[in-house]
């Protein structure tokens, strides 16, 4: 069942940041809730500090990088959702994957567009949704957490 609710969240996730470069609250909140919720009511106790320790793993790694003004808001609040749902070390694994690909991501972006890696300029900043990198690197953390 987790898997179905991840799959739907992060398919409306990457939808609406490849179309609009926002993570809407109402989609990240509701699914930490309900990952918090359903872990607490199927293992209890154990489930909640599962859960919660997994919000609090995403949510702290990304918000170092939002301050950083390396990833936006609703990327903070998607790894907090994820860490809800699939705890911390499936969180930390997907994100050590997503930034990774988002590296590769930025190197080929700055190829194609045959921009320098130190441009004279400083005025704009290399910019993509995060999702590209996000989904390969959840689905990467998935096959090796098998």
């Amino acid at each position: 069942m987790m898997i179905v609710i991840g799959v739907v969240f992060l398919s409306i996730a990457f939808y609406s940041d490849i179309t609009r470069m926002k993570i809407p609250n109402w989609l990240t909140i509701p699914i930490t809730v309900l990952g918090v919720g359903l872990h607490t009511l199927m293992e209890g106790w154990e489930g909640f500090l599962y859960a919660i320790s997994g919000v609090g793993a995403g949510f702290g790694v990304l918000f170092i990088l939002y301050v950083c003004k390396a990833v936006g808001a609703g990327d903070v609040k998607l790894f907090a959702a994820v860490g809800a749902v699939a705890g911390v070390q499936f969180t930390l694994q997907s994100l050590m994957y997503s930034v990774l690909y988002a590296g590769v991501i930025a190197a080929i972006v700055l190829l194609v567009r045959r921009k320098s890696i130190f441009p004279l300029h400083q005025g704009r900043m290399l910019r993509f949704p995060f999702m590209y990198a996000v989904l390969p690197g959840i689905c990467t953390a998935f096959l090796y957490m098998q």
